[in-house]
């Protein structure tokens, strides 16, 4: 797993809060296949408010920090996706690759989540 990479991936499960670090998916998808996914198939995402939730505002320094990240993002490593709850790793990736105007991107499909790293009040 290449340096920086973190964050998180939260949902309500049973009126619980169940967090995911990026780690533990990236962990739990090393021996998945890799497919190639149509970007047009992850539209859905482009009207996501998918970073400015709670305290983050979407400030313009804010917006700043999430340009750098799409920017330096690297391709060469898929998102991590589930059926039950879509995308959980790879919206920066997603944005690149639509800045570039490809039409695919890399993902592993976990069918499986492993034990949340973290369960809590939502």
């Amino acid at each position: 797993m290449p340096v920086g990479f973190y964050g998180k991936f939260c949902t309500e499960v049973n009126n619980e809060r169940h967090t995911w670090f990026v780690q533990s998916l990236v962990k739990a998808s090393v021996e998945l296949p890799v497919v190639d996914i149509e970007l047009k198939d992850l539209d859905e995402y482009l009207d996501e408010n998918a970073w400015f939730h709670g305290k983050n505002e979407p400030t313009l320094r804010a917006f700043i920090q999430h340009y750098k990240r799409v920017d330096q993002v690297d391709l060469k490593y898929p998102i991590i996706m589930n059926p039950q709850f879509g995308v959980l790793d790879g919206l920066h990736r997603i944005a690149k690759s639509h800045v570039l105007g490809l039409t695919s991107i890399k993902a592993v499909i976990l069918t499986e989540l492993p034990e949340p790293d973290y369960i809590g009040e939502f």
